[in-house]
């Protein structure tokens, strides 16, 4: 079963703020919008219905709907201008669903104007791969604790919606060690799509071409000083980095995986680091961990460090500039850089935890929140652009 790291008092009090929210304001907003298919020689983005959601105070208060003209024209008029009101559009196509970035309307301004990218489907996976997979481990008693993390990229010209499977759709799946529980979901994946089924953690969303990060965290008992860690490889694989917490007598050894110079964690946790290239799907990886007899403090704090684990292994990987230079060049291109892009990540979580500790009003969270999550969207936006240049 997966459990959700999140916060009971956040959601109360965002369904408190539902209750609360006042009805959408007419104004003199004019939001015009263009539907385009990027797949060469797709169907058409004709007659197709469009939602606007209209958000006041970061909270969503109504949804109207319109349809695109034979070009995938659209429009949604009589809207508020106001600062505090944000629009976002979606729409479904094709069996995958398609949301722009919130939006509002700059100061003495009253039209906007949206463009919403959409693809063919396909049900083909073949140009799913992975473009980095992080592997880290904290050694505690008598369990390790396994983060994971994937930079995913479709490198196609068609969204891919999977194929129907005994529970559901599927589209993502990663198979995990017989013996993992206590699967918890870090980021890139919504409990209202992911199950857990044969040992394996399945996404049902559709995946557009770009890129998408997700994590996970699991934990893996052992009974003797040395665990076989056994891992199937899931996707092609560009580069794989695999972090060991270094306890004292600690020894890891792998048939695919190469030792690299240890690295430490923004809290000082020292990790001994493998890394490997080139991994082909349906291939197996190994690697035997010899834990020694040990008394370690690995976080008593598992919401946190379940939070914390996988964007600081994203900082390490990208601080440290390891194996990856395709990303690296495809960021540095559109002015991100991966430290860029991890620090901010890190202040997120960073917020997230201040709020959960009492240290944020729900206000302030709220607004610098979506401060930081709007210079995200902007860097992914640049890279994006670049991208689709490339």
């Amino acid at each position: 079963m997966i459990r959700r790291v999140t916060s009971i008092a956040l959601i109360a009090s965002i369904l408190l703020l539902f209750a609360y929210a006042p009805a959408a304001a007419a104004g003199e907003g004019l939001i015009q919008g263009q539907v385009t298919n990027m797949t060469p020689g797709g169907d058409s983005v004709g007659e197709l219905t469009v939602t606007l959601y209209t958000y006041v105070d970061n909270v969503e208060t109504a949804t109207v709907t319109t349809s695109t003209d034979s070009e995938g024209r659209f429009d949604f008029s009589d809207l508020a201008t106001e600062s505090n009101y944000q629009y976002q559009v979606g729409l479904f196509y094709q069996e995958a669903e398609y949301y722009t970035d919130l939006r509002q309307f700059e100061a003495g301004e009253t039209t906007e104007f949206i463009e919403l990218d959409v693809y063919d489907a396909t049900t083909s996976g073949e140009a799913i791969l992975a473009h980095a997979w992080y592997i880290t481990i904290y050694v505690d008693q008598d369990s390790l604790l396994v983060v994971e993390d994937f930079i995913l990229a479709n490198w196609g010209d068609t969204t891919y919606i999977g194929s129907a499977g005994a529970e559901g759709r599927e589209t993502l799946r990663f198979l995990l060690p017989e013996e993992a529980r206590d699967v918890e979901l870090i980021y890139g994946l919504m409990d209202c799509c992911t199950y857990t089924s044969d040992h394996s953690v399945i996404n049902s969303m559709a995946v557009p071409p770009g890129t998408k990060e997700v994590g996970f965290s699991y934990r893996l008992a052992y009974s003797s000083s040395a665990y076989i860690l056994s891992r199937a490889v899931d996707y092609p694989t560009d580069s794989l980095m695999l972090y060991v917490q270094d306890v004292d007598g600690l020894e890891l050894t792998s048939g695919q995986l190469a030792a690299a110079e240890p690295v430490s964690a923004q809290d000082g946790t020292r990790f001994l680091q493998f890394v490997g290239e080139g991994l082909t799907a349906d291939s197996d990886l190994t690697a035997t961990i010899s834990v020694p007899t040990i008394s370690v403090s690995t976080p008593t704090d598992y919401q946190s460090a379940f939070k914390w684990a996988g964007v600081a292994l994203v900082t390490i990987a990208f601080g440290f500039c390891l194996g990856y230079p395709v990303l690296r060049r495809r960021l540095a291109r559109s002015g991100v850089t991966p430290s860029e892009r991890g620090a901010l990540l890190l202040e997120i979580a960073q917020l997230d935890d201040e709020f959960e500790e009492g240290r944020l009003s729900e206000e302030e969270y709220r607004g610098l929140r979506s401060q930081k999550k709007a210079q995200l969207i902007a860097m992914d936006q640049r890279w994006r652009k670049d991208e689709k240049q490339s």
